[in-house]
């Protein structure tokens, strides 16, 4: 009766060292697959980010290039951008009307 409580009681070993031999298999492939997963996603991310970085870069450099090509032809020819508030000696003065819808006492 000792032998078959000892063979029972190494069969039981041999089962749970088994168990336990898988039981970590798998979580270390669990572990592996998430830690692979964020990693793919991390990197997903930061591509979109560098793309996106990458085109406002680009669509900067073609409008300060436009810009530069602009600013080195003539003013004639070159229309402003965006155009300045107006000075102290372009605003409205007092007479608003055209001048050819002045009368005399306007221009006096």
């Amino acid at each position: 009766m000792g032998a078959a409580v000892i063979g029972e009681a190494f069969d039981t070993a041999v089962t749970l060292g088994l168990a336990l031999r898988a039981w970590i298999a798998l979580t270390a492939a669990t572990v592996t697959l998430a830690l692979v997963s964020l990693c793919v996603a991390v990197v997903w991310v930061c591509e979109g980010v560098w793309r996106g970085v990458a085109a406002a870069a680009a669509a900067m450099g073609a409008r300060n290039a436009l810009s530069a090509s602009l600013a080195a032809s003539s003013p004639s020819e070159a229309p402003e951008l965006l155009p300045h508030p107006p000075g102290a000696s372009q605003a409205r003065s007092a007479h608003s009307a055209p001048a050819w819808a002045r009368t005399d006492k306007d221009t006096a």
